[in-house]
C-alpha cells in the first residue's frame, strides 16, 4: 500500500504513519510523575514566569543528545540528534532531515512543535505532546491541519497522526578530550557525549559545532548548540575515524567547510586522559553526565553545555535576576564514585552553596555538604583571570569530600550572593573528580 505525502513525512521524520510505536516490556513507568525526572520536574512550582521558564529550559537539556527512533512501521534504522532547537534525523549514516523543536513544559501534557522544508520546499509544521518515560521519550504528533493532541491515543489512528518513542542511545565514538602537535603548536580536540565538537589551537577555538558518529563514521555539522536565524542548510562533514584505544585517526570523506576539514584531519588525535583533571591524578565525569539548570543567559556564549564542557575557556551563566536559588545538576544513567567537587566561579559573586545529591529512593535532592560564608572563603584556590567589568579574582572552590560518594546525580545548589541589581551567577566548569583508577569507562 503507498503512503500518503502526510504518512512519508513522518517516515521521513523517523515516526511510524499512522501506526502504534513498539513498548519494550519493563522499561516504561506510564505512571505521571513516578520516574525520577519527572518526579524532579513536578518538584519545580509553576506560578511564575521565570519558574515556567526553568521547567522548559530543563527539558530543553534533557532532550539533547543522541536517540534511537522505536516503531512497528519503519524498518530503517532512524536516529536523531537533538542539539539546541534542532533535530537530525538519520536512516543509517543518511542525513534525511533537519528539524527546528520548540517546547512548552508547562501545559499538561507538556507541548511540542516541529517546523522543516519538505523537498519542495515548502514549510512543513508539526504539533504534539511529548513525555518522558525512564530512558525513553515519547511523542504524539499531528500535522497543522489537525488539532494538537491531548492525550497519547491508542488503537486506531487518523491519517495526519503518528506515535513515536525514541530510546536513549550513544554516541558509537569514543567521547572525551584528545590533544595533539601539529607545526609545533598544541591543539585540543573535544567530542562531547550529547554531540557537541569543539577543536582549539593555542587555546582559541577554530571549530566548533555538532556531530553524531555511527561504528565507522563521524558526522559533523557547523551549527553549534542553538538553532541560527537563515541557517537552514548547516554544511555537513563525513569522516572515516579508528581508535586503537589511545589514538583517534579522522580520514575525510567529504566536507563541505574546507577550513573544518583542515583542523580536524591535520593531526593524530591522542587520547589524554587529564585534560578534564585537576591535576592532581583525578578525572572529571562530568562530561560522561546529562546536565540542566535553573536557568541560562540567552546566548550561545553562555549555554548550560559550557559548565560542563572540560573547558576553562567557557562558562554558563544564569539569566539576569536569577542568582540566589540559581541551580546546575548532573544525572548519570548508572552510579558513579566521586571524592571530589570542583566549582570553578567566574567573578566573585557566590557567598554560600549546598551541594547535593540524587536519592532514588526517596525521587529528591538531598543535601550532601553545606558551606556557608567562612568555609566558602577558606575553599577558595588561585584564580583563572579578571572580570572585564570590575576587576574582581575568578575563585576556584576545591571542595574534598570526607568520604568518596556513589550516586547517579549531583547539584550545586547557590544559597546566597552577593547584592546586585538583577544579578546573576557566572561558571567556568562544575566538577566532579574520581582517581583515574576508578574512573567511569563508556
Amino acid at each position: 500500500m503507498r503512503l500518503s505525502s502526510i504518512a512519508l513525512i513522518f517516515v521521513v521524520l523517523g515516526f511510524g504513519a499512522s501506526a502504534q510505536c513498539a513498548q519494550p516490556s519493563g522499561e516504561i513507568d506510564a505512571k505521571p510523575g513516578r520516574n525520577r525526572n519527572d518526579v524532579e520536574a513536578n518538584k519545580q512550582p509553576a506560578s511564575s514566569p521565570e519558574t515556567a521558564d526553568r521547567k522548559t529550559q530543563a527539558d530543553q537539556e534533557r532532550f539533547q543528545g543522541v536517540w534511537h527512533v522505536i516503531t512497528l512501521s519503519s524498518k530503517h534504522d532512524y536516529r536523531c540528534l537533538f542539539s539546541g532547537k534542532r533535530m537530525y534525523s538519520f536512516a543509517g549514516e543518511k542525513n534525511t532531515l533537519t528539524a527546528t523543536f520548540n517546547l512548552d513544559a508547562t501545559k499538561n501534557p507538556k507541548q511540542v512543535d516541529f517546523t522543516f522544508q519538505d523537498e519542495q520546499n515548502r514549510t512543513v509544521a508539526l504539533r504534539g505532546i511529548y513525555q518522558f518515560q525512564g530512558g525513553m521519550l515519547r511523542f504524539f504528533l499531528a500535522t497543522a491541519k489537525l488539532s494538537r493532541p491531548t492525550e497519547f491515543k491508542k488503537g486506531k489512528l487518523e491519517e495526519g497522526e503518528s506515535n513515536g518513542m525514541f530510546l536513549r542511545g550513544k554516541q558509537e565514538i569514543p567521547t572525551g578530550a584528545y590533544t595533539a602537535m601539529n607545526d609545533d603548536q598544541e591543539r585540543a580536540l573535544h567530542l562531547g557525549p550529547k554531540g557537541r565538537v569543539v577543536v582549539k589551537k593555542k587555546n582559541h577555538v577554530v571549530v566548533e559545532g555538532t556531530f553524531l558518529s555511527t561504528k565507522t563514521e563521524l558526522i559533523l555539522f557547523d551549527v553549534p548548540e542553538e538553532s541560527l536565524a537563515g541557517k537552514k542548510n548547516p554544511k555537513i562533514g563525513r569522516y572515516d575515524w579508528k581508535f586503537d584505544g589511545t589514538k583517534l585517526s579522522l580520514t575525510k570523506i567529504d566536507d563541505e567547510d574546507t577550513g573544518r576539514a583542515m583542523a580536524i584531519t591535520a593531526n593524530a588525535w591522542e587520547w589524554d586522559v587529564k585534560s578534564s583533571a585537576t591535576g592532581n591524578g583525578k578525572q572529571n565525569l562530568m562530561p560522561l553526565a546529562t546536565y540542566s539548570a535553573s536557568s541560562a543567559w540567552d546566548s550561545l556564549q553562555y549555554l548550560v553545555a559550557r559548565a560542563f564542557d572540560g573547558l576553562s575557556a567557557t562558562r554558563w551563566n544564569s539569566r539576569p535576576s536569577d542568582a540566589q536559588g540559581a541551580w546546575l545538576a548532573a544525572r548519570w544513567d548508572q552510579p558513579v564514585t566521586f571524592d571530589e567537587v570542583i566549582v570553578r566561579q567566574a567573578f566573585d559573586r557566590i557567598t554560600s552553596l549546598k551541594l547535593q545529591t540524587w536519592q532514588a529512593g526517596t525521587s529528591d535532592w538531598i543535601d550532601l555538604i553545606v558551606l556557608d560564608e567562612n568555609k566558602l572563603q577558606a575553599l577558595k584556590k588561585g584564580r583563572l583571570g579578571r572580570g572585564p567589568n570590575d576587576g574582581s579574582v575568578n575563585p576556584v572552590f576545591v571542595i574534598p569530600l570526607p568520604t568518596p560518594v556513589k550516586t547517579t546525580g549531583l547539584r550545586l545548589w547557590i544559597s546566597s550572593v552577593v547584592e546586585m541589581e538583577r544579578g546573576t551567577v557566572s561558571i567556568f566548569e562544575f566538577e566532579a573528580n574520581a582517581p583515574l583508577s576508578d574512573k567511569v569507562k563508556e
